[in-house]
């Protein structure tokens, strides 16, 4: 041993003695405990919780590895004997359908916990647009009309072009693809674009075209018509009940009529404070509720108008109307004025479906009682050699007194009304009408507007307490109903009144699926697409002669596409009915 070795041993021992010491600063490993080893979230739950607590001393610990899909209340804390309650919370809107897993990594003093996560998300619809032609858009015979399409999803983005198509309720299936140009036939056409997901989800988008065809001069040349002739309004300067110079109702009568060489099909009524002609073509197209009619060379007719706005007592109230053509020529205004002999609110004077008892003069010397519905024709008159139609021409209510909740259709019992098929007005709550994915609910509005139902007690509505939820898709569902088949001449028709008020990107659609076979259905088709608001109860009327000898459920889907939060009151419907028109 050489003289060195003393003094390693010295120097080694003082080492040890100082790891002595410093291991014993140095607390043991803790023990922490989570109630839950596993958070399934399934299809359909947003929200979970679980437990953190110590099992010995006071322990601090982090959470990390957490999805893009979740958010965590806390991710750091101390833990004690105590429970600490963590919440977990999904966000389905940032991920494709399908299944997803994921993992929590608790981090703490002597340790880590792994908290699996499992997620699945329900394939999601497209959100499909018709960028060409615009909506309500006028082409000659023979002109080449570009269409344009774009539909997307959350899931695969943009989707093949291949299952882009196009249909028109005249021509039938006019193309595929998201780009092409053809021409259509004369008339108004109804183009519906459907685009269908790689998961056999599909959507439906509609517009409105006007074909214009060629008229024939003296010398038998022909020229295309441009549209600047408008129907002639013939509509009296006192068509306003009847003449008088006050009303106190909520409600007026109106007689108003009009010529056209093509055809008066649909008129509009407005009320405002101001006198003359406020609104620009566009608008008068795009913007307003059109009420359909049947088709007329004279239209005369006595409507019952719902004042839209807020009035004082002893202000003038001004009240325009205007036709349009089969072509979709709108007519010039005509306006009368009424003077407001009560205060006329939304909140102080309740929304009511009947008007007071009564009669008032009609054209022709004839006499009709006032008791029926805000924007009904209840009575048309056509020329001396055409008869009057069976059922009333436009608005979804019926004057029957039938029971406003008969159940579906049965070829074997009559109902009293031969033109009557089905009518319901929810007095009865679901009776065989159903809801998909919760929000419709069947009751009288609890607040805010509408204020009250269009008839009665009882309408279905998106939540009747308020406002619907964002990133909605809710379908109010009809049972089924069997229609007959129709005579030569015949049609059926579908009529309802509504009130919407929907977010800037929200859809309000009515859709319809077939019965393939026993129990088996179609997929959704859409007949009518809404969005925006109304400012009052709108009827709607929709021919379904197409659908005859068949049955069908009618859907009322309220959607909002997807990233594009925001509510607003939603879509309110009353006085449902099918019925025979010719």
């Amino acid at each position: 041993m050489n003289g060195r070795g003393p003094y390693w041993r010295i120097v080694v021992l003082l080492l040890f003695i100082t790891l002595v010491f410093s291991c014993s600063d140095k607390k043991e490993p803790g023990h922490i405990v989570v109630s839950s080893g596993k958070l399934d979230f399934g299809s359909s739950v947003s929200t979970l919780k679980f437990d953190i607590y110590s099992s010995a001393d006071d322990i601090t610990w982090s959470i990390a590895g957490n999805p893009s899909w979740i958010s965590v209340s806390e991710t750091k804390g101390l833990a004690t004997k105590e429970n600490h309650q963590i919440i977990i919370s999904v966000d389905r809107k940032k991920i494709p359908s399908g299944q997803h897993d994921g993992k929590l990594i608790i981090t703490y003093q002597g340790g880590e916990l792994i908290i699996p996560l499992s997620l699945f998300v329900v394939n999601s619809v497209p959100v499909v647009a018709i960028k060409s032609p615009k909506n309500n858009a006028q082409y000659s015979v023979g002109e080449t009309i570009i269409f344009s399409g774009v539909g997307s999803d959350l899931e695969d983005g943009a989707l093949d072009s291949r299952k882009f198509i196009w249909r028109s309720d005249k021509d039938g299936n006019v193309g595929e693809g998201n780009d092409f140009t053809r021409t259509l036939s004369e008339g108004q056409h109804l183009i519906s674009l459907s685009v269908e997901d790689v998961h056999g989800a599909t959507e439906t988008a509609s517009i409105i075209l006007n074909i214009i065809g060629l008229e024939k001069d003296v010398q038998g040349n022909g020229h295309q018509t441009s549209g600047l002739i408008p129907p002639r309004n013939t509509t009296g300067r006192d068509f306003i009940d009847g003449g008088a110079k006050e009303t106190r109702s909520r409600t007026v009568t109106l007689s108003i009529s009009a010529k056209d060489e093509t055809g008066v099909t649909a008129y509009f009524v407005n009320d405002s404070d101001v006198k003359g002609n406020e609104f620009t073509q566009e608008q008068k197209i795009n913007e307003w509720v059109w009420i359909n009619i049947d088709p007329a060379v004279r239209y005369k007719a006595v409507v019952s108008h719902l004042i839209e706005h807020d009035y004082t007592q002893d202000a003038k109230m001004y009240v325009n109307v205007w036709f349009m053509n089969a072509k979709g020529v709108i007519s010039q205004p005509v306006q009368g004025s009424i003077v407001l002999g009560v205060n006329i609110t939304e909140q102080g004077n309740v929304l009511k479906a009947q008007g007071a008892g009564g009669s008032v003069a009609l054209p022709g010397g004839g006499r009709l009682s006032l008791r029926h519905q805000a924007g009904e024709v209840v009575s048309m008159f056509t020329p001396a050699s055409v008869p009057p139609p069976p059922a009333p021409a436009v608005g979804s209510g019926s004057l029957s007194q039938l029971s406003k909740d008969d159940n579906e259709y049965n070829k074997n019992q009559k109902r009293g009304d031969a033109n009557s098929i089905y009518i319901y007005g929810f007095e009865n709550g679901y009776n065989g009408w159903w809801v998909d994915n919760g929000l419709w609910e069947i009751g009288m509005p609890a607040g805010g507007k509408p204020g009250a139902c269009f008839m009665n007690t009882n309408c279905a509505g998106t939540v009747l307490s308020g406002p619907y939820s964002d990133y909605i898709a809710s379908r109010l569902i009809s049972p089924a109903i069997s229609l007959p088949d129709v005579e030569t001449n015949q049609r059926i028709v579908l009529s309802f009144i509504h009130w919407y008020s929907l977010h800037v990107n929200d859809l309000a659609k009515l859709q319809i699926a077939v019965e393939t076979s026993p129990e088996n259905w179609s997929k959704w088709k859409t007949l009518l697409v809404q969005s925006g608001f109304s400012r009052k109860w709108n009827p709607a009327r929709i021919d379904i002669s197409k659908y005859a000898g068949k049955a069908v459920r009618l859907g009322f889907y309220l959607y909002q596409p997807p990233n594009t939060a925001g509510v607003k009151e939603g879509w309110y419907i009353d006085d449902f009915s099918i019925a025979f028109a010719r």
